[in-house]
């Protein structure tokens, strides 16, 4: 045959191949076959390099070299155990490394043409069907990276990014972790999703049940939307500042429904809230609640239950009702509560209720003393008592009027009352052992009518001395709280009452004495 090559070491028939025979062979084809470049048709060049001796799975390439590819197209499985340094890579089907894979350039999954609409460096596009999904598992934890166009654990199509073991999603930044996402056991038992910002010692969580996890850790606070036991959104603050959690709100809060506290606790001064209206602050160690003219408390049903007039100092209420128990805020400046089904305004030493508008302290509580300061009290819908001047520039006189300030009923001064009329309880049908008073001449005889002059005031007066009265009469005379006697009016006239009768039954006898002549 033409195309036949000639033999490196030429042997006859019957001739023995010696092993230098053998030897010389294998140098001759070596050398002629690493000089051959494959550069002629039908053939596709391979570099020298990757032609050795020790071809693998008949593709004529050396595992120990390097060679330089164009174009690799693999119909089956891939499996690299060395490291692999590739530009482009598209992948079709399954691909198992069993050593690092660097690729220099964009690495797809799925299609042959990645998508690098915004010109990225480097890109890594994994596309499926309905939905693709990166899968990182280590031991038991299971994470997952998945866009899907169906719904899939509930979530809405889109992408995912979390666990399908039962273990937590975080991020981290700077070495620290910044955010948690968790399912933990609420304190009714039920199993509730949780967000933690900061999750350590002072971390802030978001749940749909409470957790009751700040109690394990105090610097941590918790806002939670229960829906179970207690039906509300909560906010638990920390105990960063002491003992007692606190949830603070800087500028305004508009609470567009009814509100319901076991305490309000106003801490802070704030000269800033002075003039402004229906604001309830702290001010030089006072709770103040400002008001420039009316303040209302109305009930949703029945209308205004408590009414406070600031212009001139007048509460009208129809009582307050507080319903939840409040310990912690026994001590609380500033704090109204209810305690052992009793309702308490906890304030350290006094409280005033000032017009904005005028800048005046309309009422003063001074809880030191346990005493009640203002210039108008307003009692129903009747009467009003004012300790402040009127026409008759009488301001020593505490006044009894009627609302419309237009009738006097009467008044109070120092040592003084005066009024219109008086009435003195003496139904006999309260009263027993009822008879006369006896020896009532004799008794009228140990009384003196005398004028006098007050010590306490200077003023000049008449009357009756106590302890003559009491001589006399000594049920008739109490010693008031301040230790001075006083006398009972009634008694007296009563007294009176029998004195004059009995000079009247001396007269009778007297006169039908001297209408009788004389024998």
């Amino acid at each position: 045959m033409a195309d036949t090559p000639t033999p490196y070491v030429p042997k006859a028939a019957g001739d023995i191949m010696l092993a230098a025979d053998w030897n010389e062979m294998q140098v001759r084809a070596r050398t002629e076959l690493q000089a051959h470049d494959h550069s002629s048709a039908p053939f596709r060049q391979i570099p020298r390099e990757g032609i050795r001796d020790r071809a693998i799975n008949e593709a004529k390439i050396d595992p120990a070299s390097k060679p330089t590819l164009a174009e690799l197209t693999v119909s089956g499985p891939l499996r690299v155990t060395g490291t692999s340094l590739l530009a482009d890579v598209q992948i079709s089907g399954a691909a198992s490394l069993g050593a690092p894979l660097s690729v220099a350039g964009h690495l797809s999954i799925g299609t042959n043409a990645p998508e690098n609409a915004e010109g990225w460096s480097r890109v890594l596009d994994l596309v499926g069907g309905p939905h693709a999904k990166l899968s990182v598992r280590a031991g038991a934890v299971d994470a997952r990276l998945m866009s899907h166009t169906a719904s899939i654990y509930g979530a809405e199509p889109g992408m995912l990014l979390g666990t399908r073991s039962p273990h937590p999603l975080s991020v981290i930044t700077n070495g620290s972790t910044r955010l948690r996402v968790s399912a933990e056991r609420s304190d009714s038992g039920i199993e509730t999703p949780v967000l933690d910002l900061a999750p350590g010692n002072a971390f802030l969580r978001f749940s749909s049940a409470y957790t009751a996890r700040v109690n394990q850790l105090p610097l941590g606070a918790e806002i939670c939307n229960d829906t179970t036991t207690r039906k509300a959104l909560m906010l638990v603050g920390n105990k960063s500042s002491g003992v007692d959690r606190r949830v603070g709100i800087w500028e305004r809060l508009d609470v567009h429904g009814p509100t319901f506290s076991k305490g309000l606790d106003v801490s802070d001064q704030v000269a800033d809230h002075m003039n402004n209206d229906g604001c309830f602050y702290r001010w030089q160690g006072q709770a103040y609640l400002a008001v420039d003219d009316n303040l209302y408390i109305r009930d949703i049903n029945k209308g205004v239950q408590m009414h406070f007039n600031t212009l001139n100092g007048v509460i009208t209420s129809k009582g307050i009702n507080i319903e939840t128990e409040a310990p912690d805020h026994l001590n609380f400046d500033g704090c109204f509560y209810r305690w052992q089904g009793q309702a308490y305004l906890a304030v350290d030493d006094n409280l005033y209720i000032r017009d904005t508008n005028t800048g005046q302290v309309k009422m003063h509580f001074d809880t030191n003393s346990g005493t009640f300061k203002t210039d108008v009290l307003r009692l129903g819908d009747k009467w009003r008592l004012s300790g402040i001047g009127d026409h008759e520039a009488n301001d020593d006189w505490l006044r009894l009027k009627n609302v419309a300030n237009n009738n006097y009923y009467g008044g109070f001064a120092s040592e003084k009352m005066w009024c219109r009329s008086g009435r003195f309880e003496s139904d006999e049908r309260l009263k027993e052992n009822i008879h006369e008073i006896d020896r009532p001449l004799e008794r009228l005889k140990g009384l003196r009518g005398v004028s006098y002059t007050w010590k306490s005031s200077g003023q000049h007066a008449s009357g009756l001395l106590a302890q003559e009265v009491e001589a006399q009469l000594p049920h008739a005379v109490d010693v008031g709280p301040d230790g001075w006697k006083g006398i009972d009016p009634s008694a007296v006239i009563g007294l009176l009452v029998q004195a004059v009768k009995a000079q009247q039954t001396q007269i009778e006898t007297l006169q039908a004495q001297l209408a009788t002549p004389t024998p």
